[in-house]
């Protein structure tokens, strides 16, 4: 059985897509069992998505708004969660954490959208 590269879950044969995480797997070649000698196995070829997110954009989406980054990477309850924590964030602290809290959002946004185009080659 196949693993998520992502988060390590397991995979059925022949998804593209990881049902704990969602990270997004597509099959570029598979070698035919019949084409190789009997004692090798069929191997999958993983590699990143064309239509993947954006890291830079999802980036700048959360720093202008923390949250709509998340949400541009398919997350919406994470995205929901950074947008509160930034609201709570600036007027609890007079504005210091506001922009700690935009900066930290951009990133995991940037995170996010870079793991969930990532693939593995073997």
């Amino acid at each position: 059985m196949k693993q998520c590269l992502n988060c390590g879950a397991g995979l059925k044969p022949g998804a593209v897509r990881c049902v704990k995480c969602g990270s997004v797997m597509e099959v570029v070649a598979a070698l035919s069992a019949a084409a190789l000698p009997a004692a090798a196995t069929t191997q999958l070829v993983y590699v990143e998505r064309a239509d993947a997110p954006s890291a830079g954009i999802a980036f700048l989406l959360s720093f202008g708004l923390p949250g709509l980054g998340q949400l541009y990477c398919g997350r919406l309850g994470r995205g929901i969660a950074f947008f509160v924590a930034t609201l709570i964030a600036w007027p609890l602290s007079w504005c210091a954490l506001g922009w700690v809290a935009h900066l930290v959002a951009a990133l995991d946004a940037a995170r996010l959208a870079s793991q969930k185009g990532k693939g593995a080659r073997s």
